[in-house]
């Protein structure tokens, strides 16, 4: 797994590099950037999305920092440092109605702080904030990017040595991109983690088996702005993954591995398959 964790590392350094070297071609009088959702494209891990008229590819590493341990009752504190590098393709409609391609180059880094509040030894809160931006790297345009949110994580008592997280979250997150209108998002999050009484030996690491399924309920639409037609959006998303869990974290510094795996999700005008490297709650 460090094997393929070093890939995953350097391809989002080489996308980084590339992406200083792409400039919109035709639309330089559109203001592009805003048609970038700067912060769905963050809650996402390392993979793509895809809409009716976009492809986004999204290399998120979740750096991050424990700056204290859960003790008993004391509280635990994460430093969170994710970066984001975003490759865009949209296709847009000039003034006349014909549709030519926008190819897009942003990276984000939002920063924040997350506590880790045991209420019990089988149930843990997890308050968090971020604040951060982003930027255009063809137009040096930049945003505004926020979250704010609470996750629970409930672990039931072992069936059959099948161990079941119950998870639960709400967020609040936007982004304002430069001279436009903020976009604020709130959304519900209900997931369930199994992980199966199966452990493997690959690398020298132990790793389970394990499934997820995750619900998601916007309460405030994510929309997908277009170039002169009404925006995409999406009220409701699906997502089920399949990864392999190590019994001990990996770590490499910043970035702590939990498992890998891939995951689908769906709702409403778009569609998600991306790395996972946690389960989100």
């Amino acid at each position: 797994m460090r094997g393929i964790t070093k890939t995953i590392l350097i391809c989002a350094a080489m996308t980084i590099y590339v992406g200083k070297k792409v400039f919109p071609s035709e639309l330089e009088d559109e203001d592009a950037h805003a048609l970038n959702n700067y912060s769905y494209a963050t809650t996402l891990d390392f993979g793509g999305y895809w809409t009716e008229d976009r492809a986004i590819r999204a290399f998120n590493i979740p750096f991050a920092f424990r700056l204290r341990s859960i003790k008993g009752d004391q509280w635990g504190i994460k430093l969170l440092l994710p970066v984001t590098v975003g490759v865009t393709d949209i296709d847009v409609r000039d003034d006349e109605g014909n549709e030519e391609s926008l190819d897009l180059r942003t990276i984000t880094v939002v920063p924040g702080l997350e506590f880790e509040i045991p209420l019990r030894d089988d149930w843990t809160l997890k308050p968090f904030g971020q604040l951060g931006g982003g930027k255009d790297l063809s137009s040096d345009e930049g945003a505004f990017i926020f979250a704010l949110g609470l996750k629970s994580s409930f672990v039931f008592p072992r069936w059959n040595d099948y161990r079941f997280t119950l998870g639960n979250g709400i967020r609040f997150y936007g982004h304002d991109a430069t001279d436009n209108e903020r976009k604020d998002v709130t959304t519900i999050g209900t997931g369930l983690d199994i992980i199966a009484p199966l452990e493997l030996n690959l690398f020298g690491t132990s790793l389970s088996p394990s499934f997820y399924f995750i619900h998601y309920l916007h309460l405030d639409e994510v929309e997908f702005e277009r170039r002169k037609e009404t925006p995409l959006t999406v009220d409701n998303e699906f997502e089920f993954a399949l990864s392999m869990v190590g019994n001990n974290h990996i770590s490499f510094g910043l970035f702590n591995l939990e498992r890998l795996g891939l995951a689908y999700r769906y709702g409403d005008n778009v569609q998600v398959v991306r790395l996972v490297f946690r389960f989100p709650f």
